[in-house]
């Protein structure tokens, strides 16, 4: 399971991006809504943030000059802002740190061995979004002093000032989101992504409304540019609340799996176990690689580069597809060891109904693992890089990544906010 999303350990409260979802509610429904308040309230200082200028632009040059979208695909902050990172270098640091520990044995058994191993990965994940946060943050001061009348006073000032604003910023938005955690509602990080995406719907389809009233749109591509994500996201809906639920009779209920000590209880498998943790390490790579690989092929002008990084774009969309599935299979794959739940099960009298405990069952766990990590591989195609596809081929903005992400979460905290209504 991955280390951002740990909805087994929800009840521990622990900070930051690997503790998962703070749901511990104990069917307590005033404490469900004050999370809700809390998380309302949070968002709030976080879009107000967004419009805290940089110090040091001019204002009427930056309206001039426009917005930059730091990161190909993502979500749009203007990029004036002290929050121009967003959350996500925080986001980045967690899954660089999830992909190391799949390589790092050290790093690997302190993802396992429980509260006190995530609070050190925790900690190594915070340095590696600062250390992110000032990269970032120098490419952006350099990037605004290449802009004619941009700084109203170029020079190292100008600079220092831009990234100490720029990781402070970020940093103000890794502790926001441990915050919303902990004391909120869901995944405090992709609560604020989300959050950043569902600001720019009102523009996105207030564009596409122009365009239908200038006569570059047909009203029909119009309904179909609206139609298709409600479609993605009830397909969302559908696949990540589907659960196969294999029996198992555990009579020391000793396996930690859902059920009664003594009788049968279930392992509960996940059509995609891997929530939006590939989707999100794709997208993170999709556009170095690409750029990587059109440079050495010899391609690379800067319009011609950007033409196929833009949304739709065949080789931006090729990679990502490419390292959607390989990311996929991957961490889908990594969800569990059945090794060690068949030899957990053998060492505590357990057994999977018509297999034989050790080998067999370890066999017929893996193979479920592997079925399910294939099939969560092409329903994540299906719904982040299809509707890419169809908006490059008529100019539409669609990202199915963004309603994906949104649908998750939605679906997540909805199932946090019943928990009150479960009676053990």
């Amino acid at each position: 399971m991955s280390a951002m999303i740990d909805e087994e350990r929800a009840n521990a409260r622990r900070v930051g991006l690997a503790g998962g979802f703070a749901d511990g509610t104990d069917g307590d429904w005033p404490e469900m809504w004050r999370r809700l308040w809390f998380t309302l309230g949070a968002l709030i200082v976080y879009r107000i943030g967004c419009y805290l200028p940089i110090p040091g632009l001019d204002p009427a040059a930056v309206s001039e000059f426009g917005h930059i979208d730091f990161f190909a695909g993502g979500p749009w902050i203007p990029d004036h802002s002290i929050l121009s990172l967003g959350i996500m270098p925080y986001i980045s640091a967690f899954i660089i740190v999830q992909l190391v520990s799949h390589v790092v044995p050290r790093l690997r058994r302190l993802v396992t061995e429980g509260g006190t191993g995530r609070t050190s990965v925790n900690q190594y994940a915070r340095m590696l979004t600062i250390a992110l946060a000032a990269l970032q943050a120098a490419g952006v001061a350099t990037a605004f002093k290449g802009v004619p009348g941009l700084v109203v006073v170029p020079g190292y000032l100008f600079e220092a000032t831009t990234i100490l604003a720029l990781v402070a910023g970020a940093i103000f938005l890794m502790w926001l989101a441990e915050q919303i955690t902990v004391r909120g509602l869901g995944n405090g990080a992709l609560v604020v992504l989300a959050c950043s995406i569902v600001s720019q719907l009102p523009f996105a389809i207030g564009g596409l409304i122009t365009y239908v009233r200038i006569g570059d749109l047909e009203g029909s591509w119009l309904l179909a540019a609206l139609l298709l994500p409600a479609a993605i996201v009830a397909l969302v809906v559908v696949v990540e609340r589907a659960v196969r639920r294999i029996p198992v009779h555990d009579p020391r209920g000793e396996v930690g799996i859902s059920g009664n000590a003594g009788g049968y209880a279930y392992l509960p498998l996940r059509l995609n176990a891997t929530g939006v943790v590939a989707p999100l390490a794709a997208s993170l790579l999709a556009t170095p690689v690409w750029s990587l690989i059109f440079r050495l092929g010899g391609g690379y002008t800067e319009m011609s580069l950007m033409s196929r990084l833009a949304n739709g774009g065949s080789g931006y969309v090729l990679v990502n597809g490419l390292l959607l599935v390989l990311f996929a299979v991957f961490f889908g794959l990594a969800t569990f060891d059945p090794k060690r739940i068949a030899k957990e099960l053998k060492d505590t009298g357990g057994w999977i109904p018509g297999f034989r405990p050790g080998e067999n069952t370890a066999g017929y766990l893996r193979r479920m693992q592997v079925a399910f990590a294939l099939v969560g591989a092409i329903y994540l195609l299906v719904v982040c890089v299809m509707p890419e596809l169809i908006g490059g081929l008529f100019y539409l903005p669609l990202g199915g990544f963004q309603f994906l992400l949104l649908a998750w979460i939605m679906v997540r905290i909805l199932d946090q906010m019943r928990r009150p209504n479960v009676r053990a």
